[in-house]
């Protein structure tokens, strides 16, 4: 049971950084009508954050902000899914794993987008990316932290 258990998490973080990393491989035009089809959908939340950053002096475009909240959501999944990964079952979180794991992935995400055609690089993406995955890892060890409570208040 606990090599299926693991197996199964392992699928999980493998599929996340496949979606990732397949996306960073599209070509800057691709991206972007990707980015747009997905603005089409979610305006009506984007319009008021981007209002607010406005209000505060920062100006950015719907579809930046767009591509951004995407970036952090996806490393947000990702580090919930490695700080799974690295619970043991007993409930204790190894963090320094994912951690790294999840900084490693976003530093080679950039780095796909050196091959990729009208894209590159930025260190700013690898902290946005970062910040992601350390808000998953945060949100995931409360929620573990949870149902182990939970789970021994039954026993």
């Amino acid at each position: 049971m606990k090599n299926s258990a693991f197996g199964i998490r392992l699928a999980l973080v493998l599929a996340v950084l496949a979606f990732i990393w397949i996306n960073s491989m599209l070509s800057g035009d691709i991206s972007q009508y990707e980015s747009d089809k997905v603005l089409e959908v979610v305006e009506p939340v984007v319009e008021p954050v981007q209002q607010q950053l406005e209000d505060m002096g920062y100006h950015v475009c719907k579809r930046n902000l767009v591509r951004k909240m995407a970036h952090f959501a996806e490393y947000t999944v990702l580090g919930a899914a490695t700080l799974l990964l690295f619970t043991a079952p007993d409930g204790r979180s190894r963090y320094l794993m994912p951690m790294l794991l999840c900084f490693g992935a976003a530093c080679v995400d950039e780095g796909i987008q050196i091959f990729a055609v009208n894209r590159g690089p930025q260190f700013k993406d690898v902290l946005l990316d970062f910040s992601g995955a350390c808000c998953g890892i945060l949100g995931m060890a409360l929620i573990v932290l949870i149902l182990y409570a939970l789970r021994r208040r039954r026993v």
